[in-house]
């Protein structure tokens, strides 16, 4: 059963705060979503899969690529080289020798993060997915 309007504004209340969690549940899969720091004084929304996080799980390239995490990590984008390498080295070489000595010049990565800044970016991923179930909001005692 899809998750309702009042349940979504339930979790990103309880992902507002500087302590969150939520459990919800997608093709038999657990998303654990806490709220941690990700460096030092800055707080994010982690997305666990099944209690873990691996990072290689994000990137495409690598051999241990896991595609359901497009469907609940966050998209990010960098280029290859960065804006002012790009005008150093145009201004070192020159146009035409660039475009010959770096093909991949203008290249972007994509990849996938494990992590939400805001509880409005988490939302507007997670939505997309409709048979996404809530277990449980909050830090829930977990009895043997």
């Amino acid at each position: 059963m899809a998750i309702t309007k009042e349940q979504w504004s339930a979790i990103e209340q309880e992902m507002k705060g500087s302590m969150g969690r939520v459990v919800l549940k997608l093709e038999g899969r657990q998303l654990s979503l806490e709220k941690r720091l990700i460096t030092e004084n800055q707080l994010a929304i982690l997305v666990y899969i099944d209690g873990t996080i691996n990072p290689g799980w994000g990137w495409e390239g690598s051999d241990h690529f896991e595609p359901f995490v497009k469907r609940v990590w966050r998209q990010s984008t960098r280029s290859v080289y960065k804006p002012s390498e790009q005008a150093r080295i145009i201004k070192n070489l020159g146009k035409r020798l660039v475009k010959k000595t770096f093909p991949d010049m203008d290249k972007k990565l994509h990849f996938w993060m494990p992590y939400f800044k805001t509880s409005a970016s988490m939302r507007r991923v997670l939505q997309k997915n409709k048979e996404i179930e809530l277990v449980s909001i909050g830090y829930v005692a977990e009895t043997a």
